[in-house]
């Protein structure tokens, strides 16, 4: 099951972008201000979650002239809007007895602090779940991020040849192995935020990256890396 979480960075992705992710979606949330996009896009979510506090007042009107389901909790909560819709989606993906697909986009851009915590919520669901519950992904215009956990193997996308590729550790000890990249690490030890993972390239289009031990975040950059070099 596609589930598509619309949230509220200070900086969204492009709303072409944002109606190309929904337009797969099997269930799609909005994380609180998430729901500003797709009011301007008129998707409408099958649920809103959050505390409401930074809803446009005709996203307001809107939503409830579509009769969305909201899971609405204090603004005074331990737990953020996307913490809430990533809990939601799993929930209603077990209901179904089928896997949740995640796809988080407009979570990461604007500040660095809001970035941070969005990774530190993926990777708290990537530990307490397993690839056959769900997988992870962050999609922004800029880039394509997978969580990958021990034994998760991620065959990049055809045209990902010429790309960079950032394998980021999220774990005090990682151990990666990659294929069909520039340099080609094999089993080899990262900590966490470890900055030697940073900038690889890819170069044969069945390359992948395998986790074979901790949690990494794989960061595909759209823009290919000769045009990176070029600015």
């Amino acid at each position: 099951m596609r589930v598509v979480i619309v949230a509220g960075s200070p900086e969204p992705s492009s709303p072409r972008f944002v109606e190309k992710l929904c337009s797969t979606a099997d269930y799609l949330i909005a994380a609180d201000s998430g729901a500003n996009m797709l009011f301007k896009l008129d998707r409408v979510p099958d649920l809103l979650c959050g505390d409401e506090d930074s809803l446009n007042a005709e996203t307001l009107v809107w939503l409830d002239e579509n009769n969305v389901a909201v899971e609405k909790v204090s603004w005074y909560k331990d737990d953020t809007d996307l913490g809430l819709a990533l809990k939601m989606g799993m929930k209603h993906a077990a209901e179904q007895n089928r896997r949740a697909n995640f796809t988080v986009t407009c979570a990461s851009g604007g500040r660095v602090d809001h970035m941070l915590g969005v990774f530190g919520v993926l990777a708290q669901l990537a530990r307490t779940t397993t690839e056959q519950q769900c997988t992870l992904h962050l999609q922004e215009d800029d880039f394509l991020c997978r969580l990958l956990r021990p034994g998760e193997r991620w065959v990049l996308p055809l045209d990902a040849s010429g790309h960079v590729l950032s394998a980021i550790s999220l774990d005090t000890k990682t151990i990666l192995t990659e294929q069909g990249m520039l340099w080609c690490p094999t089993h080899s030890e990262f900590g966490v935020l470890d900055d030697r993972g940073v900038s690889n390239q890819v170069q044969d289009k069945d390359a992948s990256i395998v986790c074979e031990q901790g949690l990494v975040a794989a960061i595909l950059l759209r823009q290919k890396a000769e045009a990176m070099k070029q600015q």
